[in-house]
């Protein structure tokens, strides 16, 4: 499995059972373990975070400072 230690994001620990409840909601068959299913979620997530980290703009991260009328 890929494994950066020295990154700060890390997906949520997800269990066997969830990864079961999971693959039986979807429609079809899929043909992995859940340990390739985990491996697989674990690694987009994180491509996922650091992709948004790398577009997003501090401006689209902050809100306004709302003012009491």
């Amino acid at each position: 499995m890929l494994e950066d230690n020295n990154s700060p994001i890390r997906p949520p620990d997800i269990s066997e059972q969830d990864i079961m409840s999971a693959m039986g909601a979807l429609q079809g068959y899929i043909d992995i373990t859940p340990g390739d299913f985990k491996q697989i979620y674990q690694v987009a997530y994180k491509m996922a975070i650091t992709r948004l980290l790398n577009t997003m703009t501090a401006t689209q991260l902050m809100t306004k400072k709302r003012t009491a009328h």
